[in-house]
């Protein structure tokens, strides 16, 4: 009950971020309390958002600031959320790897941030070609986080390719056949793929 009233004063932390002259530190300090409220709260696409501000932070102090066991928490459950959600809010995953992407040197994490970072990355530049060849350079990936499903991967990459496509070729229709030449599965498995595409807001069905 504590969460849901603190959950809805989200909204109006970048007016007192800038309203106050916090340092770097106190910034994430305060991101960080908010994060583990939007948690409890279950506020998925919240969390998202404020570990990307969270990130970013560490910019702004030039790289002194180093991800401590908390924080690489705090940040593995965002990419959790950024690979196995719906693919609403794409903007918010592309954010998120553009901040991890960007972090100093001296704040960058290794070992398992890096690696899930490097599958977001597939998913905002990179191709269904692309998850087989780092799926095999990290077999324990998949073992660690059990949440993490190959074939929803690739359901979710198909569907990117299908977006990548529309908006590339301007094509406002696609039949069955070009469902499946674009997404690359059989014309058995189009169905599916376009009940998951309609479900999560990225097509419209006509007859």
């Amino acid at each position: 009950q504590q969460s849901s009233l603190v959950t809805p004063l989200y909204q109006h932390l970048p007016t007192w971020v800038s309203a106050w002259p916090l340092t770097a530190p106190q910034h994430r300090q305060l991101l960080l309390g908010f994060i583990n409220v939007l948690q409890a709260d279950k506020q998925g696409q919240l969390v998202l958002q404020a570990t990307t501000r969270f990130v970013r932070t560490f910019s702004q102090d030039g790289g002194a600031g180093v991800l401590g066991v908390d924080e690489e928490a705090v940040v593995k459950e965002a990419l959790q959320f950024a690979l196995t959600s719906s693919l609403e809010h794409f903007g918010d995953r592309v954010n998120l790897y553009e901040a991890l992407a960007s972090l100093p040197a001296a704040s960058k994490a290794g070992g398992d941030i890096a690696a899930l970072t490097n599958l977001l990355k597939i998913y905002v530049e990179g191709s269904l070609a692309d998850l087989s060849p780092f799926l095999t350079a990290h077999p324990a990936l998949l073992t660690t986080y059990p949440s993490l499903s190959r074939g929803d991967m690739e359901t979710k990459l198909r569907l990117l390719a299908l977006c990548a496509h529309v908006s590339s070729k301007n094509e406002r229709v696609l039949s069955y056949s070009k469902v499946g030449e674009v997404a690359g599965v059989t014309a058995e498995d189009v169905e599916e793929l376009v009940i998951e595409a309609i479900a999560s807001g990225l097509m419209d069905a006509h007859s």
